[in-house]
């Protein structure tokens, strides 16, 4: 029997923050990382450790103000690169229904 959990979906990037921001809050990370299109792994799960240890300075919210998915792109992310959250990218991807977590992970 095929078991596929249903991703969440979401209609705005501050929609999609919250979400994520909600599991680091409760510190339900397993609930965040299977909240991802592509399994996160090892590698992920430290992504994950490190995404909760930026949000406690500074909430994804207030990071992000302002932001939104753009209107004619498939794909979309945040951080990375030494940008607002260090070395961590969360990787976006449009569907038909919304927009997807595709990804998480530290580029160093």
């Amino acid at each position: 029997m095929d078991t596929k959990i249903e991703l969440p979906v979401f209609q705005s990037l501050a929609e999609a923050l919250g979400f994520i921001a909600g599991c680091l809050d409760a510190q339900d990370l397993n609930a965040l990382d299977t909240a991802f299109e592509k399994a996160s792994g090892e590698h992920g799960r430290y992504a994950l450790e490190a995404l909760r240890r930026c949000h406690e300075q500074q909430r994804l919210g207030a990071i992000f103000a302002g932001r939104s998915f753009p209107t004619d792109e498939t794909r979309y992310k945040i951080g990375g690169h030494g940008a607002e959250l260090g070395h961590i990218h969360i990787n976006f991807r449009h569907r038909d229904d919304g927009w997807v977590l595709e990804k998480i992970f530290i580029c160093r």
